[in-house]
């Protein structure tokens, strides 16, 4: 199975991570850290699925040297 190209644009577990940690980093108490949690959580969930979408919507590239006549090539 081929590995997805620029995986960071389904989840950047970068941008994922620095959220997590600013809302650690507030002084709040846990109940509206979990809500803030969630909120970051389900952003990324909803990113991660518009990208996905988009991928699966879109036309497939046809791979380098394939035969137009080759069964998955357009």
């Amino acid at each position: 199975m081929e590995r997805p190209r620029h995986p960071r644009a389904i989840i950047d577990r970068r941008k994922l991570g620095a959220a997590l940690a600013a809302v650690a980093a507030e002084r709040a108490d846990s109940a509206a850290q979990r809500g803030k949690v969630l909120d970051v959580l389900k952003t990324a969930l909803a990113e991660g699925r518009a990208e996905i979408r988009a991928r699966l919507e879109s036309p497939a590239p046809v791979p380098v040297g394939a035969d137009v006549g080759e069964p998955g090539a357009r």
